[in-house]
C-alpha cells in the first residue's frame, strides 16, 4: 500500500510532538511514541504488554536511547522532554516519517541514512527495533540503550531502591524482572557488545498527561547499554518481550509479520487510495483474549473491551470485510456476558465484575446480530444467538435494571447516564439524559422489528413484537417531533422536552426499521447537516445552543464538560450517511465528498488511525484516545455503502 509520509527539512519539535504512531499486536499490547521518538503521554511505550486479569496492561520498555559514532563524530538521535529541557535533540535529524505495513522514521546526518523501524509481533506481547543502514561510507557503529519502566499503564514510575537490576544472560540476549509482582522482559538482539552500565534517567516530562491536568514527570531505569555495526544489507535489531520464548529468529518473524500485514491491507474492495490503511487500522481493534475467545477494544491507548462500541463497531470493522466468523465470535462474547437482558457496558481489564449501566448496548447487540445474518446466512450461528436477543426484548418489556422498562406507551424509560452520553466527573453527570431519550426509543422500534424478521428465520412466533410496532410509531411521532423546530426533542423527561438539536436523532432515520413518516426524516437530516455536521463528524450539541463547548481542553473537569456538548464524533458519519441517503436518494459522490476529510485525519494524531473526537470548532482539532474502533468502523460502513446501496426496510 502506498505510505502515509511526512517530511522535513528543517523539523520544529512541536510537529513531531503533535503527530503519533502506534502498533497493536492483537492481544491487546501495542507500540506507541511521537514520531520523533519522544513519549509525551503515560501510555507511550514501545512494549506496552496486555497481561490479562489482574495486571492489565504494564509499560515494561518505554524507549530506546540511540547514539551512532560516524568517522569519529557521535550523533544522538534520541529526543526527550525534561523539566525546562529537551536532550538530546535528534529531531533535528529526521528528515521522513513513514506509515505503511508499520512505523518508520528516517534520520540523516554526517552524510549517513538510517532507518528505524518498529512493529509488534501479532499475537504476542513482543516488539521488535531495527535499524537500516540505508546510505553511508567508512565504520558505523550504533550504541541503544533500553529504558525501563514496568508499571501499569495508566501510573508513572519513579527512583526506587525496590527494583532488581539483575541481568540473566540467555541464548542470544539476557532477561530481567526488576518487580516480583509484575512479568519478566527477555531482549534478543544481535548486538555485537553488551555493556553492564546502569542508570535512573529522571524527570521526563509527559506534555499530554500535563495538559489533561495529571501527573506527568516519571523516570526510566537503564539496565545496560548494546553496541550495535551498522552496516548496508545488515539491521541492527532487538526484540523486546514477556512471553516465553527461547530464542528470536529476525529474519523469519520479519517475513511473516510483513506477509500477514500485507494480506490484511487488501482485504476489502474499496477503491480510494488510502483504503488499506483503513483496513489495517481496523485490525488493531480484533483482540484474541487469554481464555481464547475474540474480543474488540474500544480504542487506544485506554479503552479496552467496551459493550456499546463493540456491537456499533461489528459491522463495520468486521463485517464490511468479509470476518464473519471474528464478528459471531464477538457476538458470543458478550452474549455469555448478558445478565437479565443487558450486554455488558465493560469487561474489567482487572478481572472484576463486568458493569451493566448501559440501555442500548443491549439494543445495539439485536441490530449486530442481524447484521451479522444478513452478512454471512450464518442460520447455525443466529440460533444460537436468537435466545439472548429475546431475552433482551422480554427483559425490557418486563423492566430490568437501572430503571429500564418499556412504558404504556411503548417508548422506553431509563434511568440517568446509561445512554453513549454518559460523562461523569465526581458526582456531576454532564448529560444525564434520564427518562426516555430519542435513540433508544428508536433503537428499540427497530430492535423489536429484526427480531420479528430473524423470528420467521428460525421459525419462531413473531406476532408479539409485530404487534407493538404501531403504538410504537404513534408513540414516537407524537411525542419526539418538535413542530416547531422541524426535528425530534433529544429526551422526553416527567415535565420537560429537552429541544436541544443534537445527532441522537440521527437514528430514527438511519436504521433498518424508521418510525417517523418521511417528511419528518428530511427535518431530522436537515438539521443535522445545517448545524452539527463539520468536516470529519458530528457535532454532539448545536453551537448555538446552551451549554455548547467547542474545544476539549484542560483538566477533566473541562474535557469531560465538553466530551457530548459540541464535540464532534467522527463515528457518527456512518448513521449521517445512512439517514442522508434514505431521505435525499442513493449519492455515490456526496458520500465520497464525507469521507474526504478521513484522509486529512490518517495523517494526524496516531498516523493512519482514526481519532476518538474532534474539536467542534474550527480547526476541528483531533482529540481524545488517538485511535477508536467506531471511528473506523464509520469509514468502513460508508465505503460500503458507496459499493452497495444501503437497503431500508419498513416493519
Amino acid at each position: 500500500m502506498e505510505p502515509i509520509v511526512l517530511r522535513w527539512e528543517e523539523p520544529e519539535i512541536e510537529e513531531g510532538f503533535a503527530c503519533e504512531f502506534f502498533d497493536a499486536n492483537g492481544v491487546g499490547g501495542y507500540a506507541a511514541s511521537t514520531t520523533f521518538g519522544a513519549n509525551t503521554r503515560r501510555y507511550h511505550g514501545l512494549l506496552v504488554a496486555d497481561m490479562g486479569p489482574p495486571l492489565g496492561r504494564v509499560v515494561t520498555l518505554s524507549k530506546l536511547e540511540e547514539t551512532v559514532l560516524v568517522n569519529g563524530s557521535e550523533y544522538e538521535l534520541s529526543t526527550n522532554h525534561y523539566r525546562g529541557t529537551v536532550h538530546p535533540k535528534g529531531y533535528r535529524y529526521v528528515r521522513e516519517f513513514r506509515r505503511a505495513e508499520w512505523p518508520v522514521t528516517v534520520f540523516e546526518f554526517g552524510g549517513v541514512t538510517v532507518e528505524k523501524h518498529v512493529f509488534t509481533v501479532h499475537g504476542e506481547n513482543t516488539v521488535v527495533v531495527f535499524y537500516k543502514l540505508i546510505k553511508g561510507s567508512g565504520p558505523v557503529k550504533m550504541h541503544v540503550r533500553p529504558l525501563v519502566a514496568f508499571r501499569n499503564y495508566h501510573s508513572l514510575t519513579h527512583e526506587n531502591s525496590t527494583l532488581k537490576r539483575k541481568l540473566t544472560e540467555v541464548p542470544g540476549g539476557f532477561s530481567m524482572r526488576p518487580y516480583d509482582s509484575l512479568p519478566g522482559m527477555t531482549v534478543f538482539h544481535n548486538a555485537s557488545g553488551t555493556s553492564d552500565e546502569y542508570h535512573w534517567y529522571n524527570s521526563f516530562r509527559y506534555d499530554i498527561e500535563r495538559r489533561r491536568g495529571l501527573d506527568f514527570d516519571e523516570d526510566l531505569f537503564m539496565p545496560c547499554a548494546l553496541a550495535f555495526d551498522l552496516a548496508e544489507g545488515k539491521p541492527a535489531w532487538l526484540a523486546a518481550t514477556v512471553e516465553s520464548r527461547t530464542g528470536f529468529e529476525f529474519e523469519k518473524v520479519l517475513e511473516a509479520e510483513l506477509s500477514r500485514r500485507r494480506s490484511v491491507c487488501k482485504s476489502g474492495d474499496f477503491d480510494v487510495p488510502w483504503a488499506p490503511h483503513i483496513a489495517a487500522a481496523a485490525e488493531d481493534f480484533l483482540v484474541v483474549r487469554s481464555d481464547g475467545t475474540h474480543g474488540l477494544f474500544a480504542g487506544y491507548p485506554w479503552f479496552a473491551e467496551w459493550g456499546r462500541d463493540a456491537m456499533i463497531s461489528i459491522p463495520g470493522l468486521l463485517l464490511a470485510r468479509g470476518r464473519f466468523k471474528e464478528a459471531g465470535r464477538v457476538l458470543l462474547r458478550f452474549a455469555s456476558g448478558m445478565k437479565d437482558g443487558l450486554v455488558p457496558n465493560f469487561f474489567s481489564e482487572e478481572g472484576g465484575e463486568s458493569d451493566y449501566n448501559t440501555v442500548d448496548a443491549s439494543l445495539w447487540f439485536i441490530h449486530a446480530t442481524a447484521a451479522h445474518f444478513d452478512a454471512s446466512g450464518d442460520k447455525a450461528l443466529l440460533e444460537e444467538l436468537y435466545p439472548k436477543a429475546v431475552e433482551v426484548v422480554e427483559s425490557y418489556m418486563a423492566g430490568t435494571m437501572n430503571g429500564i422498562k418499556m412504558d404504556s406507551d411503548g417508548l422506553v424509560r431509563h434511568g440517568p447516564r446509561l445512554t453513549w452520553m454518559d460523562a461523569k466527573v465526581g458526582d456531576w453527570v454532564v448529560t444525564p439524559r434520564a427518562g426516555k431519550a430519542v435513540e433508544i426509543s428508536a433503537l428499540w422500534y427497530n430492535a423489536l422489528a429484526s427480531l420479528a424478521r430473524l423470528s420467521k428465520v428460525v421459525e419462531k412466533p413473531a406476532d408479539k413484537y409485530i404487534g407493538l410496532l404501531p403504538r410504537i410509531r404513534k408513540s414516537f411521532v407524537e411525542k419526539f417531533f418538535f413542530e416547531q423546530g422541524g426535528y425530534l426533542y433529544d429526551v422526553l423527561e416527567e415535565n420537560y422536552k429537552d429541544a436541544r438539536v443534537r445527532p441522537n436523532q440521527l437514528f430514527a432515520v438511519s436504521l433498518p426499521y424508521s418510525p417517523l413518516p418521511d417528511e419528518i426524516r428530511k427535518g431530522v437530516v436537515s438539521v443535522v447537516s445545517e448545524r452539527l455536521a463539520v468536516p470529519g463528524g458530528i457535532r454532539t450539541l448545536a453551537q448555538d445552543e446552551d451549554g455548547y463547548q467547542g474545544c476539549y481542553l484542560g483538566d477533566q473537569t473541562s474535557r469531560d464538560g465538553a466530551y457530548h456538548q459540541g464535540t464532534a464524533w467522527p463515528w457518527l458519519l456512518a448513521p449521517y450517511a445512512k439517514a442522508y441517503v434514505r431521505v435525499n436518494g442513493y449519492d455515490i459522490p456526496w458520500l465520497r465528498k464525507l469521507i474526504e476529510p478521513v484522509q486529512g485525519l490518517l495523517s494526524r494524531q496516531a498516523i493512519g488511525q482514526m481519532p476518538e473526537i474532534l474539536d467542534g470548532n474550527e480547526p476541528y482539532t483531533q482529540r481524545g484516545a488517538f485511535a477508536q474502533a467506531w471511528s473506523v468502523a464509520t469509514v468502513l460502513e460508508i465505503f460500503e455503502m458507496i459499493n452497495n446501496a444501503p437497503e431500508f426496510q419498513d416493519a
